[in-house]
């Protein structure tokens, strides 16, 4: 069984509006598994939209994750931080902000889940880092981070 990561408030909403947009490009993140695929640098990114603390890339494996990428075309999918809304948001201020697509993070907690990850990898006796597998699962309700 896999051990759980971490924890963390998420958003999966995307621009299109309310209703089942899974399927539509910058709709709601697609239910189902992704694997993490690399780590990017959001250093030069616009901060508002990614946040400080990097991206994980993500590749659907399966559900509405897959279909969405192989019926429907979408793709560049991440795990983000990114600032909240402010008071004229119309979820409310500090609230997750939509993004296009992608889960967006708390910039606090994308900053820990990167340092969980990193911590994951490094492998201090052999002086290296080594490779491991991240599954992400988006449902409807919650989302959780695993490694095997």
């Amino acid at each position: 069984m896999p051990g759980l990561a971490g924890s963390f408030e998420a958003l999966g909403r995307g621009s299109q509006g309310p209703g089942d947009t899974q399927m539509q490009v910058n709709g709601n993140t697609p239910t189902g598994s992704y694997v993490v695929t690399s780590v990017q640098h959001t250093a030069t990114w616009n901060q508002n939209s990614y946040g400080p603390h990097g991206a994980l890339r993500l590749s659907p494996v399966s559900g509405n994750a897959h279909a969405a990428e192989h019926v429907a075309g979408r793709q560049g999918l991440l795990i983000h931080g990114g600032a909240v809304g402010g008071t004229t948001y119309w979820r409310g201020a500090n609230e997750l902000r939509a993004t296009h697509g992608c889960v967006r993070l708390r910039n606090q907690d994308m900053r820990r889940l990167v340092d969980v990850l990193n911590q994951a990898t490094n492998d201090p006796k052999a002086q290296q880092s080594r490779a491991i597998e991240v599954i992400v699962t988006v449902t409807d309700y919650d989302m959780s981070f695993r490694r095997p």
